[in-house]
């Protein structure tokens, strides 16, 4: 009886062990991206409420308060200095941080307020207020901006998300 027996199971056992290993393997790429997936959105949304509140905290004191520091912008269209490194990076940025701490952000949010007149002839200031909040890494960003019309008697507010990095 002996002599008849080729080991056939024995290789029909490695095979099925070979493909549930390969199985285990894909499962656990799989697992692994969706983690990685889970964190950078979660990292991306905490960077979007930190520069949403530094938005709203900013237009705040900018009002009540007035003592942020403003950039006056010197042309009559929309200010676009926010759109370089040296706003908010460097030796002595224009933006300023928005708050002492920050929970679960690297960095703290950041506020630049730039203001400046449309039209010389008219009674209308214009302020562009940006802010920029950070997640868990460097790489999590997001700017919110809110443009403000101060004219007499009414006030607008205008909201807009920056879709991508401006610089």
């Amino acid at each position: 009886m002996r002599r008849h027996q080729t080991g056939a199971t024995l290789i029909i056992v490695l095979f099925l062990i070979a493909i549930l290993q390969l199985l285990a393997v894909a499962t656990l790429n799989r697992v692994t991206l969706q983690t990685r997936i889970a964190a950078n959105t979660s990292d991306g949304i905490q960077a979007f409420h930190a520069a949403d509140a530094g938005v709203l905290l900013c237009a705040r004191r900018f009002e009540q308060e007035g003592s942020v520091p403003v950039h006056d912008w010197p042309g009559r269209e929309e200010p676009s200095y926010w759109r370089t490194p040296a706003a908010f990076e460097g030796a002595a940025p224009a933006a300023f941080e928005i708050a002492a701490s920050w929970p679960h952000s690297i960095k703290l949010p950041q506020c630049l307020v730039e203001v400046w007149s449309p039209a010389p002839s008219e009674a209308k200031v214009m302020a562009l207020i940006t802010a920029r909040g950070f997640g868990f890494t460097m790489n999590a960003q997001a700017w919110q901006q809110l443009i403000m019309e101060a004219r007499r008697p009414k006030e607008r507010r205008n909201w807009r998300s920056v879709a991508a990095r401006p610089y």
